[in-house]
């Protein structure tokens, strides 16, 4: 769907909707006990989520998403790296602790411009940097006419071993360069990195050759779902290689795949046993919590986010 640029009004009226009927993102249950607080357990939402609603007023949405319990987010660098941005955010009582890096600016190619990525990230204060897709020639998307997901998908079934051992070194060599400055780099997954690659998978080649002080790891439970894993069991596989998460839910009638397929659904209203999985998380070490959905949106984005938050912080309508 496409997004339109909302008022401010028009923003506080969905977080209203939000909190006393939830809109369109449909019924969810109120948990008893929360897995979210305000204060020593965090919540924090991926901006991407927010689509078209963030850009028109970050003042107002700020306020919207602080009212609504989140105190911590996840941004691009381009949008997170603008002051004016950041201190309407800050006046909110938002922090940003992660940004998401553009993947191809990680390629070798580009070894000339990335110091000056690695100083722009430095001047958020952030403490994560990422890549939100694996990186891949632009040359690859020539003359495609298909949806980018379709097209990313053909890209990474055509990658070999050897390929995901290129992607592992890239990300050690800029994890290192990340590192020197004071920040950690990691990978976040989406469901082709568990397809089978010959007797192993693309997560099983990132993990094994990456270093663990150099790259770390965000868990995409949605998309790990979506693949058909129990995410509790991918963080146990990998014991301490993630530090970051995707909360995101899908919906119950969503087919286990590796191509970027998933039926959206608010956090309690899908298949995931968040009250088993989230402290499963915090014990393997992860400590940054973003809430995420993928479009299609049924109704106002900032009523998903409602929906996600109110039943992570154990609200009631």
């Amino acid at each position: 769907m496409h997004d339109m640029k909302v008022r401010r009004r028009d923003i506080l009226s969905g977080v209203l909707g939000g909190i006393l009927a939830l809109g369109a993102a449909g019924p969810v249950a109120a948990r008893k006990a929360a897995l979210f607080d305000l204060a020593g357990r965090p919540l924090g939402i991926q901006l991407y989520m927010m689509g078209g609603e963030l850009a028109s007023d970050p003042q107002a949405l700020f306020a919207a998403l602080a009212g609504l319990g989140y105190r911590r987010f996840e941004g691009d660098l381009a949008k997170v790296g603008q002051p004016q941005f950041m201190a309407a955010a800050q006046s909110h009582g938002l922090s940003c602790t992660s940004v998401h890096l553009n993947p191809l600016s990680l390629l070798p190619e580009k070894e000339a411009g990335f110091a000056k990525i690695v100083e722009d990230v430095a001047a958020t204060g952030v403490r994560y940097a990422g890549l939100p897709i694996f990186p891949f020639s632009p040359a690859l998307l020539k003359g495609n006419r298909d949806p980018v997901e379709v097209a990313l998908a053909r890209i990474a079934a055509g990658m070999a071993e050897d390929d995901w051992k290129r992607v592992a070194d890239v990300l050690n060599h800029r994890g290192a360069q990340l590192g020197a400055a004071g920040i950690r780099l990691f990978y976040h997954n989406h469901n082709v990195e568990f397809r089978p690659v010959g007797r192993t998978t693309p997560l099983d080649i990132l993990m094994r050759h990456t270093n663990p002080r150099l790259v770390c790891f965000e868990l995409d439970v949605g998309w790990a779902a979506a693949a058909g894993l129990d995410p509790v069991a991918v963080l146990r596989k990998y014991p301490g290689r993630f530090r970051l998460m995707h909360v995101k839910d899908i919906g119950a009638g969503t087919p286990a795949n590796f191509a970027f397929q998933q039926v959206p659904a608010t956090v309690g209203a899908g298949k995931i046993d968040w009250p088993r999985l989230i402290p499963a998380a915090r014990s393997a070490g992860i400590r940054e919590f973003f809430v995420e959905q993928e479009p299609p949106f049924s109704g106002a984005r900032i009523d998903a986010a409602a929906a996600s938050a109110r039943y992570l912080l154990g609200r009631t309508a």
